[in-house]
Parts: structure tokens; sequence; C-alpha cells
């Protein structure tokens, strides 16, 4: 019994840490984005999913900003970091009536973060 336990304990566990975003080009789950705004200076930027803290967030983005200088064959980048933003969402679960014991189980109201992070790169040889 208890392994069971404990089997089903790792297994949510994966599955939630699962969730978060990766390292990963922008798409439904987050990611990096980039946009060239001249020969050197880049526009940079990471978006989370719900499961993804801003501290990773930003790691990624820093992350992103040294390959890319380095994919670009340039050594150093300086950067103008762009505030932080959560984007906020929330929406409410739905109730039910138990005909077995008579009693009505109200819904919940479940808020989700998703962090995003941005910054402008000029590189340098």
């Amino acid at each position: 019994m208890k392994a069971r336990v404990l089997f089903l304990v790792l297994i949510l566990i994966v599955l939630h840490t699962g969730c978060a975003t990766t390292y990963q080009k922008d798409g439904f789950t987050g990611g990096y984005d980039e946009t060239q705004l001249s020969e050197n200076v880049w526009r940079v930027g990471f978006k989370g999913n719900a499961y993804t803290n801003m501290t990773k967030t930003q790691d990624f983005l820093m992350y992103k900003n040294a390959e890319l200088t380095k994919e670009k064959g340039y050594r150093f980048f300086w950067l103008k970091v762009i505030p932080s933003d959560v984007e906020t969402s929330m929406h409410t679960t739905q109730g039910y009536y138990d005909f077995v014991t008579k009693s009505y189980t109200g819904g919940s109201i479940q808020t989700h973060n998703k962090p995003s992070s941005q910054n402008i790169i000029i590189m340098f040889k």
C-alpha cells in the first residue's frame, strides 16, 4: 500500500514539474523570441506559462541573450532591461450538486500568473 502511494506521489510530481516552460522557441507553452532592430541590436524576450516562475524566465532570457550574441559572431553584449511583466488570468471551476449527500459543492476561482521578460541587447566584438 505504501509503495502505491509513493508511486502515485512521484507520478504527480513528475507531471507537475513537466508543465513548466522549457527553453524553446516561443510556442503554445511559452518560450523565447527575438527581433533584429539593426545590425547589432536585438530585442529578445522570454514568456513563461503558469508553471514557470519569474526567476526561470529571466534566466532563460539571459541564456538566449548570450546564445544569440555568440550565434551572430559577437563576443559581448550590453543590455537595456525592460521591466518584467506578469499576465494574470482567472477562471472559475463549476460547482456541482451531490444527490447522495444532498449538498452543493461550489466551484473555486483559479488564478494563473504567466511571467515574461524582455530586453534590448547591443552586441560588440
